[in-house]
């Protein structure tokens, strides 16, 4: 019983936190989309949130994102600014992977 329970523990753990990180990229959209001048830090504190979940959890929940957007027929000021948001934060991200993979092999070297 008392493994079950931990296991249980371990599982309501996981998916509160999974849903804070959840609340926190919804945030990160909310402020992106009212003001370009938010892009810049909502993308440092979106790095975070996709180092701190599954890939693949972060990558359906991006793409969940990108879907609704597009089906948007209009367009809005807020719509333009998200997807400027999402094309600079996949350009943004990869720059930052690559420093992160030069600094490594420089560290190695």
């Amino acid at each position: 019983k008392k493994e079950k329970k931990t296991k249980l523990s371990t599982s309501n753990t996981k998916k509160k936190n999974l849903m804070a990180t959840l609340t926190a990229f919804q945030k990160c959209l909310d402020d992106s989309q009212h003001s370009y001048a938010a892009h810049r830090r909502s993308m440092n504190k979106l790095l975070k949130i996709r180092s701190s979940i599954d890939e693949d959890e972060f990558i359906e929940q991006y793409c969940s994102e990108i879907d609704r957007l597009l089906l948007v027929q209009k367009r809005e000021a807020a719509v333009e600014r998200l997807i400027s948001f999402f094309t600079e934060f996949l350009v943004f991200g990869t720059e930052k992977e690559k420093q992160q993979k030069s600094k490594e092999n420089n560290e190695n070297n």
